[in-house]
C-alpha cells in the first residue's frame, strides 16, 4: 500500500483532492482522453470547460471510479492504491444531471433509505444535510410535489450526507428556469466558501460558473487545454465565455 500521512482524525495531510497524471481512455480504437494531467486542491472550485463530447463525462466517471483510466493514475486526497481510493471515495459526493430521487417518498424518507445504504447516522446526518440546502421545511412532503430547484437541492442534500468533502457536478442546474438558476448556484457558492468543499463542476452555464469557480479545467477533443485560476481569467478576458471562446479560436488556427 502506498503511503500517506493520517491526521487524528484518519485523514490524509495532503492539500490534493483530486490528482490525475497522465490520464488516457479509449473505448476499442475510440480515443476519448490522451494523457490528461491536473490537480485540484482541497476547497477549490473547479469548473470543468469543454464542448459536448470533449470528454467531460468520462473524466468523472474515472474520478468517481465508474470506469478504469487505459492508462495513467487517479489520486483522491492523497490515495493511490485501489484500496486507499476506495475508502477516499466515501469522501466523494456526486450530484447527476437528472434527480434520482424516489418521487413517491419524502424529502425525509429518500435521505433515510441513503444512510441505511451507507451506514450513516439518520439522526444527525438528515436534519444536518437538509439545513444545509434550506429543506429543512418540507422534509415531509412528496418529492412529486417539489419544484426542480427543489429537487436538485434534495440531491445535493443526498450527495452531502456523511460529510463529504469533495463534490462533483454535472450540469446542476439542468432544466431549471432562471430563478431556480440563481438559487442553485448561490447555494453550491455557499457550501464552498461557508463549508469549503472541495468542488468539480461540468456545466456550459460560463456565466453562472464564473460566478462561483476559482479555477478552470478547458478540456477539448479528449486533450486538456490548460487550468487556470479566475484570478489570471478575469485579467485576461472581460468574461470566462470571451476566454473561452479565444481559447478555442487559438486552437483551431
Amino acid at each position: 500500500m502506498s503511503g500517506f500521512a493520517i491526521k487524528q482524525n484518519g485523514r490524509p495531510m495532503n492539500t490534493s483532492a483530486i490528482k490525475l497524471s497522465k490520464v488516457s481512455k479509449r473505448y476499442g480504437k475510440r480515443r476519448v482522453l490522451h494523457d490528461v494531467s491536473f490537480e485540484v486542491h482541497q476547497s477549490e472550485l473547479c469548473a470543468l470547460v469543454g464542448a459536448n463530447g470533449a470528454g467531460k463525462s468520462t473524466l468523472i466517471k474515472i474520478v468517481l471510479g465508474i470506469c478504469e483510466p487505459s492508462s495513467g493514475s487517479v489520486e483522491l486526497f492523497g490515495g493511490k492504491s485501489k484500496r486507499e481510493l476506495s475508502l477516499m471515495r466515501t469522501r466523494v459526493g456526486y450530484v447527476p444531471d437528472s434527480s434520482g430521487a424516489y418521487q413517491s417518498l419524502s424529502a425525509v424518507e429518500n435521505l433515510q433509505i441513503r444512510c441505511a445504504e451507507w451506514g450513516l447516522d439518520e439522526k444527525r446526518e438528515i436534519p444536518r444535510v437538509l439545513s444545509l440546502v434550506g429543506l429543512d421545511a418540507d422534509e415531509k412532503k412528496s418529492v412529486s410535489s417539489f419544484s426542480l430547484g427543489m429537487k436538485r437541492r434534495l440531491d445535493i442534500a443526498t450527495a452531502l450526507l456523511g460529510d463529504t468533502d469533495l463534490l462533483i457536478f454535472d450540469e446542476p442546474a439542468n432544466g431549471l428556469d432562471p430563478l431556480g438558476i440563481e438559487s442553485i448556484w448561490t447555494l453550491i457558492g455557499r457550501l464552498n466558501r461557508e463549508q469549503g468543499k472541495t468542488m468539480l463542476i461540468s456545466s456550459h452555464d460560463l456565466d453562472e460558473l464564473a460566478s462561483v469557480a476559482t479555477s478552470c479545467v478547458f478540456i477539448h477533443d479528449g486533450e486538456l487545454l490548460k487550468k487556470e485560476s479566475m484570478d489570471v481569467i478575469r485579467d485576461e478576458a472581460p468574461s470566462l465565455k470571451e476566454y473561452y471562446r479565444r481559447l478555442m479560436k487559438a486552437v483551431s488556427l
